[in-house]
C-alpha cells in the first residue's frame, strides 16, 4: 500500500509515478486530496507497473469528468484487477459517470463512491441499463441531484439485485421517492441501506417498513428527516 494524500500531488507527479517499476507489486494507492486533473487519469489507468492495483482513492481532487469518460472508453486500461474506487467529492459532470457506469472495462469494480459530485439522472439511467459492472456490491451516491422518474429507471435494473450496500444520503428523494425504492422487485443481497437527509417524512418511512423487498437489510440509515414521533411509532410496527 503507497498512501500520497496531501502531498500537494500534481498531474506532472502523477506521471513520474506511473512510470516507476517499484510500484508493480502496490495494490493500494490513496491519491486522495491532492491537485490531480482529469488529464492524469489515463497514466494511472494505463499504466503497466499499477496492473496489480485492487483499491484506488482519488477523492478531493480536480477531477471534472473527462479523465473519467476517457478511461471508460478506453481500450489500453491496465488496472483489470481494481475493487475499490473512490472520486468523491470532484467536480464530477453527471454525464462522466454515466459514461463510465456504460463501460466494459471495470468488471471486477466491487465498490465505487461518486458521493459529493453532481451524479444525477443521467447516471442513474445508466444504473438501470448497465449490465458491465458484474461484481459491485457497494455503492455511493451521497449529496446527488435523482428525480423519482430516473430513479424509477434505475431500481429496475439488475445491478440492484448485486448490491449489498448502497448510499443515497442526501439526495432529496421525499416520500416519493423513497416509496420507489421500497416498492421496488428487487434487493435480493441489500443489507445496508443510507437514506438520511432526504426529506422525507411519516409516508416514506412507512413504506420502509412494509418493504417486502428490503426485508433483508440488517443496517437501514433515515437520520435527518422530517419524521414525526407517530411516524417513528407506524415505522417500528411496520417492520417485518
Amino acid at each position: 500500500a503507497l498512501k500520497l494524500s496531501g502531498k500537494y500531488i500534481s498531474n506532472d507527479d502523477v506521471k513520474i509515478i506511473c512510470n516507476f517499476q517499484a510500484l508493480e507489486k502496490v495494490k493500494v494507492l490513496d491519491l486522495a486530496d491532492n491537485q490531480i486533473s482529469d488529464d492524469a487519469l489515463p497514466f494511472i489507468f494505463e499504466s503497466e507497473w499499477l496492473a496489480q492495483m485492487e483499491e484506488l482513492y482519488l477523492g478531493i481532487n480536480f477531477l471534472t469528468g473527462q479523465g473519467l469518460v476517457d478511461i471508460a472508453g478506453s481500450n489500453q486500461v491496465k488496472l483489470a484487477n481494481l475493487k475499490t474506487l473512490v472520486v468523491s467529492d470532484n467536480r464530477l459532470t453527471d454525464a462522466s459517470v454515466a459514461e463510465f457506469m456504460r463501460s466494459n472495462n471495470f468488471s471486477k469494480l466491487e465498490s465505487l463512491d461518486v458521493g459529493w459530485n453532481e451524479v444525477g439522472n443521467e447516471t442513474a439511467k445508466a444504473l438501470g441499463e448497465s449490465t458491465s459492472f458484474h461484481g459491485l456490491k457497494k455503492l455511493e451516491m451521497e449529496r446527488g441531484y435523482i428525480d423519482v422518474e430516473a430513479l424509477k429507471e434505475m431500481v429496475q435494473g439488475d445491478l440492484m439485485d448485486q448490491l449489498q450496500e448502497l448510499n443515497l444520503s442526501a439526495n432529496k428523494l421525499k416520500d416519493e421517492g423513497v416509496k420507489v425504492l421500497a416498492q421496488a422487485p428487487k434487493w435480493k443481497a441489500l443489507k445496508v441501506l443510507r437514506l438520511s437527509q432526504n426529506m422525507f417524512g411519516d409516508e416514506g418511512a412507512t413504506s420502509l417498513g412494509q418493504s417486502v423487498s428490503l426485508s433483508g437489510l440488517t443496517h437501514l440509515y433515515i437520520g435527518r428527516n422530517y419524521l414525526a414521533p407517530m411516524g417513528h411509532k407506524r415505522f417500528t410496527k411496520a417492520k417485518p
